[in-house]
């Protein structure tokens, strides 16, 4: 099931908003997202470079960003001040760890999260198997 916050703001008439309510709808409400980033690894790229630049982002705003690793750690992984694990996957590309499954679904109950957000073919696999486990989205 969707965050209530979402919920709320696609159920809003945007006749009488102003452009804040209606366009940034995360300045309005109060109650803040936890968004886990599910990612290969940290190593230095473009990939990874977007995901640190969304966990600012994330803080800016009031929300909280947590971070799993498939693969590896990278060298960017203890640059991060934020909740984080690393399953070391271990295995050829498309073939599903059912371990790393398990770890991501434990992660995402242990931190609450609302929201998954997956950034490439490896870790969308594992982030739509643990969706289907917690109901997240």
């Amino acid at each position: 099931m969707p965050p209530a916050r979402f919920l709320n703001w696609l159920n809003k008439s945007t006749g009488n908003n102003t452009r804040e309510q209606t366009e940034f709808p995360y300045i309005m409400d109060k109650t803040a997202l936890v968004i886990c980033h599910v990612v290969p690894s940290l190593e230095a790229g473009g990939m990874e470079r977007v995901v640190l630049d969304l966990l600012g982002h994330h803080s800016a705003a009031g929300d909280r960003g947590v971070l799993f690793c498939t693969d590896a750690k990278g060298e960017h992984f203890d640059d991060v001040d934020i909740p984080r694990f690393c399953a070391d996957r271990g295995c050829p590309r498309f073939v599903v760890n059912w371990l790393v499954v398990a770890k991501l679904v434990e992660f995402i109950r242990r931190h609450s999260v609302d929201l998954i957000h997956a950034h490439n073919q490896v870790a969308h696999l594992y982030s739509v198997l643990a969706s289907f486990a917690t109901g997240k989205p």
